[in-house]
């Protein structure tokens, strides 16, 4: 029966914990009583909060997901120019990612294993308020005639984390010691002018 008081700061503390614990050696070779020793916490306790290692899993990501939308969020609703803000956003993810490098590297192949619907909901829940701040911002430059409109919104939103989300996994993995933010200048030259030379007027 549980009978202890849950406590929001434990559980953050938790959460903190299994990230760090995750990030050293990844989700599979993780045990609760790894994270149970690690955050100075009975493993009943742990189990309070957390019904599984994947339940634990489940939450963290969603943490995770959480400090990003509210990242992106923040940038939407600022006076700035929309190009300054699309920079701010694409600039705020790779830092995070950035700062978050080895534990997504660690669980980059793992996470998929995890089979839980409930995790695939959050994250979709998630991806599509992801996706409706960032056609917010795309309506927003539309409507200024900054941005084209002969494109579909989903296509730019998709062209934007796609380009970003490759950028990202292509460095995780074979330019380990390069900083993602490095990246930024080409990553915003090939979503607002593309890869071809201009040669006068719209290529398309």
């Amino acid at each position: 029966m549980r009978n202890e008081k849950h406590d929001k700061s434990k559980e953050e503390l938790i959460l903190d914990v299994a990230k760090k614990v995750i990030e050293e050696r990844g989700f599979s070779s993780t045990r609760m009583d790894d994270i149970a020793q690690r955050a100075n916490v009975a493993k009943g306790t742990l189990y309070l909060y957390f019904r599984s290692k994947d339940d634990l899993f489940v939450r963290l990501m969603d943490r995770e997901y959480a400090k990003v939308l509210s990242g992106l969020m923040r940038v939407v609703e600022k006076e700035d120019d929309v190009i300054t803000k699309i920079d701010a956003v694409i600039e705020g993810f790779l830092r995070y990612m950035e700062e978050n490098r080895s534990f997504f590297l660690n669980i980059m192949f793992e996470a998929p294993s995890i089979k839980k619907d409930t995790m695939k909901e959050k994250m979709l829940e998630k991806n599509r308020m992801i996706n409706e701040g960032l056609g917010k911002l795309i309506k927003e430059g539309i409507d200024e005639g900054i941005i084209r409109d002969d494109i579909e919104i989903p296509v730019i939103i998709s062209s934007i984390i796609g380009t970003v989300s490759r950028v990202i996994f292509y460095a995780i993995h074979f330019e380990r010691d390069r900083s993602l933010i490095t990246f930024k200048d080409s990553i915003l030259k090939v979503i607002f002018s593309g890869i071809l030379k201009e040669k006068g007027g719209i290529l398309w």
